[in-house]
């Protein structure tokens, strides 16, 4: 998209220190990822839309309570009654596409200067009675709980359309032409900026990145690019794209070969990613374990080419820690190599 994920009321604002996170732990980087489940569980994965709203036990009496409408003016009366908090919420659940209330509650408490978590449940109630958010319900297959999870309505499509044209949004009707499974693959999106967003190293991010179609040099859309500086002085666009332990492995292989056109074989590097800050672009994996990550590599024998790419593995976050989970393909065995980012965690 055209605008980075902190807007102008925030770009003077960083999250908490990480020393400060309550879900990144500061001592060695480990975190609870909400999108990391087994593979069997990925597979039988199952979401359902609940319409329903607290004190309607009928289906036809909740959706009644949901905001209809006629024409596209009555969204004016909308914007109207949103407040600062509302619609952060909303322009960040249509950011990330699918969200759990959970990564919901994380970003409250990682910008406490901006949002209030005790009003989340408010804002959320507010948004759905206006037709702007859908709730979802996901059985977490670990946990054995019900987890709320939201995405954009096509009215909140419609709604952010009308008033941030300049925006590049998801639409909803896409979550019906796609497997259910891209639900997690937003959620692990989602994980990996709230993990990288509270380093001294991170600078900005955005979502949606599609390449340059003016210059025909078009990409399999990246959910997710992030700035880091995790060299001093050499900042590196990441450019992410979350893999599930079910895809088929010709979907990174189209992401490759458009990566390779796009960056001219590894010898364009410094291309604008949407409207971060200028660094070598990297194209980069997010799997959930060091396993898929290996099959992902040995499938597209990603030390054979020029440019540069790298891994980030999602248990080993949960096991060992930040610093302890990228790994870059090995030009000597053309296997994965650990890469340990040692200062990642201090300023």
């Amino acid at each position: 998209m055209s605008q980075t994920i902190n807007d102008k009321q925030q770009l003077s604002m960083r999250p908490v220190p990480i020393k400060d996170s309550q879900f990144v732990n500061p001592q060695n980087g480990t975190a609870m990822l909400p999108s990391l489940i087994n593979p069997e569980d990925e597979e039988n994965f199952e979401i359902h839309r609940n319409f329903y709203i607290k004190g309607y036990v009928d289906l036809r009496d909740s959706v009644r309570q949901i905001r209809q409408y006629e024409i596209a003016d009555q969204y004016n009366n909308v914007l109207t009654q949103l407040d600062f908090e509302d619609e952060y919420w909303l322009k960040f659940i249509a950011m990330f596409k699918s969200v759990q209330k959970l990564q919901l509650k994380r970003e409250a408490r990682m910008f406490p200067q901006l949002l209030d978590e005790l009003n989340l449940d408010h804002c959320l109630n507010k948004l759905f009675r206006n037709g702007l958010i859908m709730r979802w319900t996901y059985h977490h297959p670990i946990d054995g709980k019900d987890i709320p999870v939201y995405t954009l309505t096509g009215n909140g499509y419609r709604f952010l359309k009308t008033f941030y044209s300049n925006s590049n949004y998801f639409h909803p009707q896409d979550f019906l032409n796609l497997n259910w499974r891209y639900h997690l693959r937003f959620w692990e999106t989602l994980d990996v900026y709230q993990v990288l967003v509270s380093l001294p190293a991170y600078r900005a991010s955005t979502t949606m990145f599609h390449g340059d179609i003016h210059k025909k040099k078009v990409l399999l859309p990246s959910s997710l690019q992030i700035n880091l500086e995790l060299t001093q002085g050499k900042p590196k666009n990441l450019v992410f794209y979350p893999a599930l332990y079910n895809d088929n492995l010709n979907y990174y292989k189209d992401a490759t070969i458009k990566w390779n056109k796009f960056t001219k074989a590894g010898q364009d590097l410094n291309v604008q990613i949407n409207d971060l800050p200028a660094g070598q672009n990297v194209l980069a994996f997010y799997a959930p374990t060091i396993e898929r990550a290996q099959q992902i590599n040995e499938f597209l024998q990603l030390s054979k080419f020029a440019f540069p790419s790298l891994f980030l593995v999602g248990l080993e976050i949960t096991r060992k820690g930040l610093p302890q989970a990228f790994f870059l393909p090995d030009r000597k065995t053309g296997g994965l190599r650990q890469y340990i980012f040692p200062d990642i965690l201090r300023q």
